[in-house]
């Protein structure tokens, strides 16, 4: 029953049309552009999504977590990629690092899901700092996609994995 508000930020006008479609109107803030860290509708949030174009952000994303106010809930999605030069190919050292670090801020967690043995991106992996009821239903939701999309494998290559610090 609550109102809710959103600010929401892309960079490219498909996504930043379908976000006016479906959430335009006067509680919520559209921009077509990056966020940034310090911005009032960025610091004041109760719930913070990061969805970068590339691991590459993870520098600027790091960052904002060390700074973020602890009852700041966030949930960051990366991409795991692969290195190639591994058969089946393994986890690349940066993704695995972006996670590393994640896992070393108070209070951080994440989970990685694997759907792929090749490719360039062969998962994703999300880094979060939620209240105890929203972690359980994301890790229960993680299970249900790795299961409903038979992502588990009996090598145990594919699947989720959950991180705690």
């Amino acid at each position: 029953g609550a109102d809710i508000q959103m600010s929401l930020w892309d960079i490219a006008s498909g996504p930043v049309a379908s976000l006016e479609a479906e959430f335009g109107g006067e509680n919520h803030h559209i921009f077509q552009r990056a966020a940034v860290a310090d911005e009032p509708d960025v610091r004041g949030a109760d719930f913070v999504f990061i969805d970068p174009p590339d691991k590459n952000c993870w520098p600027e994303i790091r960052e904002f977590l060390k700074q973020a106010p602890n009852e700041q809930a966030i949930l960051v999605w990366l991409p795991v990629a692969a290195n190639a030069m591994t058969t089946p190919p393994t986890e690349d050292r940066m993704s695995k690092n972006c996670r590393m670090e994640a896992l070393a801020l108070p209070g951080f967690r994440a989970s990685k899901v694997r759907w792929a043995k090749g490719g360039r991106t062969i998962g994703c992996q999300l880094i979060y700092r939620l209240p105890p009821p929203a972690l359980e239903a994301l890790r229960s939701a993680i299970e249900c996609v790795v299961k409903a999309a038979d992502w588990q494998d009996d090598t145990e290559l594919l699947g989720a994995v959950h991180y705690d610090p």
